[in-house]
């Protein structure tokens, strides 16, 4: 009987459920699949460009800033709303000592329209 039991031992272990193990493997490529476009969202250079253009601005040197503002708003970062809101008015900003109130008026206006938007949300 010994032998018996080792010989039904060795078979149940050589019964791997194959799908079993391909949904398992399956499951864990999307978990970390998902975790790695989740960290490639918060992670992002919008600080950086924000920050570069924030210098650029405070030098008055506006077209360097411009475009490090539009690299930020350019960026996807989860959260990211209220940094995106600031990046705005600093454009709107530049606009209006560049002249260009155009531009200027259309920035407000979008950033009156997140501010409206989050507040309808509420």
């Amino acid at each position: 009987m010994t032998g018996r039991n080792r010989r039904r031992r060795r078979k149940r272990k050589s019964n791997i459920d194959f799908v079993k193990v391909f949904f398992f493997l399956v499951t864990c490529l999307v978990i970390v699949f998902a975790a790695v476009v989740i960290l490639s969202k918060i992670i992002s250079h919008k600080d950086r460009y924000f920050d570069e253009g924030l210098a650029f601005y405070q030098n008055a040197e506006y077209d360097k800033a411009l475009d490090r503002f539009a690299d930020a708003l350019s960026e996807k970062q989860i959260f990211s709303r209220n940094k995106d809101k600031n990046t705005r008015l600093y454009m709107a900003d530049i606009y209006m000592k560049t002249a260009d109130y155009d531009k200027a008026v259309e920035e407000y206006h979008y950033n009156r329209h997140l501010r409206t938007k989050r507040m309808s949300v509420k």
